[in-house]
């Protein structure tokens, strides 16, 4: 096959990467290829892999080749996607399942439009407040709320009444008053931002919910991740620990970068230390169990997946854990099951699964999730091991 267009385009972009010259967005492409580098179907043969290996290779960064147990496909991988930097997205199956086929476009009747900046705020009195499609965050001030372009949230919405109306509203609504537990909730299809009263940036992603007070008081900040996935960067203060619960388990920091996924369907919850240290502990249930690795300390690049009351610590690639963060979907030799849970929180659709669904593929690939829902399926159905239909709100999984 020829790509020497797509090779060339490929080089020159590595060449800038190293040189620090290349634009935002090309830094993006240029890691993504790292983070999917054990890719090892496509279709390229043995020799045009082997020659694109070793003229990539040595323009790499340094900081690449020491992550040794990566290996040579990592290198591969990176060279393989030059076939694909036109487009900035592909997919493949896992060798597990076999030797799949490129199969055509996919044509679906409707379509479903992807999620949104989109929750709801809770108050300490009882009563749900809309937040605004338009804003991306929500800041929590000692005595105010504001959207983080500086716009009062009461304000917005009251726009148009009477100064007094709006005044009854504010004293109503409860906000004022210190040391209250505010609830910030994402739909399926709906993610937000927060920053606490003490800094803290809180990124929530779809179908998740978050309780925290309007103000941190006493030796530590206590928050509750009651469902979903969340990414903290934690404002740094020593002298009071960031405490975040789950329903199974405690996790400590006193400033650091780290995302938790806890949602209820996956059964497990997993933990990803992207900067600083933090520790994970098991909360112990009503009954005596044997536990093990109670309590464990992350180091950056860590990931603690609790399971069936233990805790297993391995290293891992974050960039996989905060894709949803960084507006993207990345799978890795991810399960069909799993890319289509999150497919699911995402656009806000059932899936349902006919009796001779493929269950053994292994996805892996990047695309943003800006994209409309079909173009996320047509990628998958390139692999030629899946078909998908939309019905309504329901995507149909079989052959």
């Amino acid at each position: 096959m020829c790509y020497s267009m797509e090779a060339k385009n490929a080089r020159e972009l590595i060449e800038k990467y190293q040189e620090g010259t290349a634009l935002p967005e090309e830094v993006v492409l240029i890691e993504k290829w790292i983070i999917l580098g054990t890719v090892k179907d496509l279709d390229l043969s043995d020799e045009d892999l082997k020659s694109d290996f070793s003229i990539i290779r040595s323009q790499l960064p340094l900081k690449y080749e020491e992550t040794k147990q990566v290996g040579l496909w990592r290198y591969i991988g990176v060279a393989a996607a030059v076939v694909a930097i036109t487009l900035g997205l592909w997919w493949y199956t896992s060798r597990h399942y076999g030797d799949g086929h490129r199969v055509g476009q996919a044509q679906y009747t409707m379509d479903i439009a992807p999620g949104k900046n989109t929750a709801t705020l809770t108050l300490p009195n009882g009563k749900t407040i809309v937040l605004s499609d338009d804003k991306v965050g929500l800041i929590i001030g000692a005595s105010n709320l504001t959207y983080n372009d500086g716009t009062e949230l009461l304000s917005s919405l009251l726009a148009g009444t009477t100064r007094e109306a709006h005044e009854r509203e504010i004293e109503a609504s409860n906000i004022s008053p210190n040391y209250q537990t505010l609830t910030a909730t994402t739909p399926r299809g709906g993610t937000y931002q927060l920053t606490l009263s003490d800094g803290t940036n809180v990124w929530l992603n779809a179908d998740s919910k978050i309780s925290f007070p309007s103000k941190f008081v006493g030796s530590q900040r206590k928050v509750m991740l009651l469902n979903g996935e969340a990414y903290f960067e934690v404002a740094k203060d020593k002298k009071h620990p960031f405490i975040v619960l789950t329903d199974d388990q405690e996790l400590e920091v006193l400033g650091t970068h780290f995302n938790i996924s806890a949602y209820g369907e996956e059964n497990i919850t997993k933990t990803t230390l992207l900067e600083g240290s933090v520790q994970v502990s098991l909360l112990k249930k009503e009954k005596p169990l044997a536990l093990k690795n109670a309590a464990v300390k992350l180091v950056p690049g860590q990931q603690a997946i609790l399971s069936n009351h233990k805790i297993e610590v391995a290293f891992v690639n974050t960039g996989l854990a905060i894709d949803w963060k960084n507006g993207d979907f990345v799978f890795r030799d991810e399960g069909l099951e799993s890319v289509m849970r999150k497919v699911a929180r995402w656009y806000n659709v059932e899936i349902i699964y006919k009796i001779d669904y493929p269950q053994n593929v292994k996805l892996g690939g990047f695309i943003s999730r800006s994209k409309d829902l079909s173009a996320v399926l047509r990628l998958i159905e390139a692999t030629g091991k899946v078909h998908f239909d939309i019905k309504g709100k329901s995507i149909i999984v079989g052959k």
